[in-house]
């Protein structure tokens, strides 16, 4: 519990507000990508760590890809202010 409450700390901190921010500036397809990628990474590595690790397996790969995706969102977001002169 204590490995998905660090990826809860990520999901809250980075993606639902960056996620929900990229929709409102216009980039919803943005958005929609990095959820498609997220979720390819999520089949692959949970199908390979909760072999390995069994349920702390799952664990570890959701906490990892809630920060990953608030952190590709940033790298998003950081785009779109350039990219618009800010």
């Amino acid at each position: 519990m204590f490995i998905f409450s660090l990826g809860i700390v990520g999901a809250l901190l980075f993606r639902i507000p960056l996620g929900n921010i990229l929709s409102a500036v216009g980039w919803p397809k943005i958005n929609a990508l990095i959820a498609l990628i997220i979720l390819i990474i999520n089949i692959i590595s949970s199908y390979i760590l909760i072999h390995k690790l069994g349920i702390i397996g799952a664990a570890y790969t959701t906490a990892f890809l809630m920060w990953f995706s608030g952190l590709l969102s940033l790298v998003a977001f950081i785009i779109y202010l350039r990219k618009n002169g800010y």
